[in-house]
């Protein structure tokens, strides 16, 4: 099962990830991209680690993008190892702008 996320065009998103299946978190990066063959990202946020918790604050300048889904990951280290526990789609629905 995909996981996704659905937010709107300038809006603020928190996304919260509870990790299993490690010991620790030293780092976590979400990024979303428009397909998974892109080498630049549309968005890429570190996180804020709390135990085995990660929560990423995207903002509406983040957000102020094309509406569409997206591709997205959540990269994680643990030491020297590096592991991509989620992945799915990122829905941006079209916002009310100025």
């Amino acid at each position: 099962m995909e996981n996704q996320i659905i937010t709107s065009q300038k809006n603020s998103t928190t996304v919260v990830a509870v990790i299993t299946g490690v010991a620790t978190i030293d780092t976590a990066t979400l990024t979303v991209k428009w397909d998974a063959s892109d080498t630049t990202a549309t968005i890429e946020k570190a996180g804020s680690v709390s135990g085995l918790t990660v929560t990423f604050t995207i903002t509406p300048t983040d957000n102020d993008i094309s509406p569409g889904h997206y591709v997205y990951d959540i990269n994680i280290a643990e030491g020297t190892d590096e592991y991509t526990p989620v992945s799915g789609i990122y829905t941006v629905n079209d916002g009310v702008k100025n």
